[in-house]
């Protein structure tokens, strides 16, 4: 085999492996979020690994006599962007961390790890030409 065509499948097989990597790397950062109901002070705490399509948590609560909680994944139907929002006794509140839908609160989102894959593919390309 050539020099050239060795380059050509060394280069192929290295972009394969880079896929993949990074398809484990996206797969555990699937959002993990709250879900369920709750009362009063209470909250969830059974935890959910949200479907692919997921892109917030959210944390609904009705306020009144005592305060009912609603916990779990959204798909960008309630949420539109990530903090909270109140309408007619119902505070709505959206984030894009694992587990951020603890109490009302928002929060950051997953700037380190689109970094580090950025980072990776950099190292890789060097590497391979």
């Amino acid at each position: 085999m050539s020099t050239f065509k060795t380059s050509i499948v060394i280069t192929m097989l290295s972009i394969k492996h880079v896929a993949i990597l990074l398809a484990i790397i996206a797969c555990t950062l699937a959002l993990k979020c709250y879900t369920g109901n709750a009362s009063g002070k209470d909250h969830p705490t059974t935890t959910q690994d949200c479907p692919s399509g997921a892109k917030y948590c959210v944390a609904a609560t009705v306020q009144g006599s005592a305060d009912m909680h609603s916990h779990g994944c959204d798909t960008g139907v309630l949420c539109k962007k990530e903090g909270c929002e109140t309408a007619n006794l119902i505070t709505s509140c959206c984030c894009t961390t694992d587990l951020c839908n603890v109490g009302i609160t928002s929060s950051g989102s997953k700037l380190i790890p689109a970094l580090f894959s950025l980072l990776l593919v950099t190292i890789v390309k060097f590497i391979v030409y």
